[in-house]
């Protein structure tokens, strides 16, 4: 593989390949979320059903990182990431495949625990070939361009989101068997597609020693992460319950679908403000605006208001996407690119097992959420004030 940090064009080809691979996960997410509660509650697990989701996000929070920097070594030492996705998406797809042969069989039990475990595990597997995969945009377009490419990734992104609804009508009448092997086959095309689109040229081994990250500024990106990760939980779990009230005939999922559906509508036509304002401070602004319609959401009373503040939740929601990738990659040299990644959606897995946790002990009343989206754009403005620098 070429690295094209220098070059003034973009891989669109590979570019293509990762954003093939994204669609996969989120399909294969939302098979886990749909089946995953079914499946534990069946087996006699309804309260693990909901702790092993608390528990899974905030194990991301460990996991991400780690994995972003053996990613970074790996890159290091052979000049690709590939073996890494390559291993997670096998792993993953050959769990699908278990789960799929289990759930057909009458388990004893002594083995129904096989599945919970199994289910960790997948989680696990997931974990490790999606950063180090976002981490190959660094290599695919130059840091000016690494906005217009993340674009891309934000629709696809944005519109397997949208779909969700869809997409759990279709695993209700498949099974969960069929939804399994299914989201196998789906990791199997988005591995072939990323594994077909990788440049025939090899980039060479990065010199040792690497570019250091301090502690204080790793630790900033993953507060900007968990910050992101609070308000994009609280926007996409909360409001669409708010708003069911002013909009009656539409499902809290598919509330959830038309915000995702905005963002990836906006995605292409804000990636110009990045190159306006500057990843930071459009970073700033995305979560700004988010934070200021979550606290002015409890004030609305009518439909067409409703509607009104869920576009411009999509809006912002589609400016953070196209931000975050780039941010996450530009504050670190770009031979830590995996750790970047690692660090940011490190700290968003943790915050929803956080938030998570806290709907389980609680409740997230409306002054919860507004307490909690204070603080987490306090804490975005604090961090990115001080990560001004860019590699």
């Amino acid at each position: 593989m070429q690295r094209t940090s220098s070059s003034s064009c973009t891989l669109w080809q590979q570019v293509g390949g990762v954003a093939i691979l994204l669609a996969a996960i989120i399909v294969c997410w939302s098979a886990y979320g749909f089946y995953q509660p079914q499946i534990l509650t069946r087996l006699g697990f309804p309260l693990l059903a909901t702790w092993l989701g608390i528990g899974q996000g905030l194990l991301g929070a460990i996991v991400e990182p780690y994995v972003g920097f053996q990613s970074d070594r790996l890159m290091a030492k052979a000049g690709n990431r590939l073996p890494m996705i390559t291993i997670g998406i096998s792993l993953a797809g050959l769990i699908f495949i278990v789960l799929a042969f289990l759930l057909e069989q009458r388990l004893s039990p002594a083995f129904t625990w096989m599945i919970p475990i199994l289910m960790t595990l997948w989680v696990m597997a997931m974990i490790i070939f999606r950063g180090p995969a976002i981490a190959l945009l660094r290599q695919f377009a130059p840091t000016e361009n690494l906005p217009h490419a993340n674009a891309l990734l934000t629709f696809v992104l944005g519109l397997s989101g949208a779909l969700d609804p869809l997409l759990q009508q279709f695993f209700s009448k498949i099974g969960s068997t069929g939804t399994f092997l299914f989201g196998a086959f789906c990791l199997l095309l988005g591995g072939t597609a990323i594994g077909l689109n990788q440049p025939a040229i090899a980039i060479p081994a990065i010199p040792h020693p690497r570019p250091a990250v301090s502690l204080k500024r790793s630790a900033l990106i993953f507060l900007v992460g968990a910050a992101a990760g609070m308000e994009s939980f609280l926007m996409l779990k909360q409001i669409p319950l708010q708003f069911q009230a002013l909009l009656p005939e539409i499902s809290p999922s598919y509330i959830t679908a038309v915000i995702l559906l905005i963002s990836a509508i906006t995605a292409i036509p804000l990636e110009k403000c990045i190159h306006i304002l500057g990843i930071r401070k459009s970073m700033t602004c995305s979560l700004g605006t988010i934070a200021l319609l979550l606290l002015l959401s409890p004030l609305v009373s009518h439909w067409i208001t409703a509607i009104i503040l869920l576009f411009l939740f999509g809006t912002a929601m589609g400016l953070l996407f196209i931000d975050q990738i780039p941010f996450a990659l530009t504050r670190v040299p770009p031979a830590l690119a995996g750790w970047g990644t690692g660090l940011y959606f490190g700290g968003m897995g943790g915050a929803v097992g956080l938030a998570g946790l806290i709907q389980q002990l609680g409740s997230l009343s409306t002054w919860v959420i507004s307490c909690l989206t204070i603080v987490a754009f306090a804490i975005a403005v604090f961090c990115l004030s001080l990560l001004k620098r860019e590699f």
